[in-house]
């Protein structure tokens, strides 16, 4: 699935549970468990008394994001920073709605897919 459609699909399953759940309106982890059991189909239960103390995941990849962006403990493999990047530019053209950049990266993402790379670790 090309990223539009797949963007385009999770924005139409995140109304569809904002719609349903009103919870989700106001509480992103609850809206993203929610995602993950009712769309991702991934069944586990987390009571609301403990969602309410879990720490955000966009915050925790925020976090991350910001450490590893001033060239701080990266990732293992170069394939994880390369598909970052690219991904980073896709999602910056689908909100800048760019198609010709878009189709651009999009082509290249493909071709660094986990399965056309041989892993390479880094040295320490």
């Amino acid at each position: 699935m090309k990223f539009v459609e797949k963007q385009k699909e999770i924005e139409k399953n995140v109304e569809k549970l904002l719609e349903d759940r009103h919870l989700c309106r106001s509480n992103d982890i609850f809206l993203t468990i929610m995602y993950w059991n009712k769309i991702d189909k991934i069944n586990f239960y987390i009571p609301y008394s403990v969602m309410n103390k879990m720490t955000s995941p966009e915050s925790i990849t925020r976090a991350r994001r910001k450490i590893q962006s001033g060239g701080n403990l990266l990732p293992d493999s170069p394939e994880v920073i390369i598909r970052r990047k690219i991904k980073s530019e896709l999602v910056r053209n689908y909100h800048n709605k760019n198609p010709q950049i878009l189709e651009k990266w999009e082509k290249l993402y493909k071709k660094i897919e986990p399965k056309n790379i041989r892993r390479v670790k880094w040295a320490k």
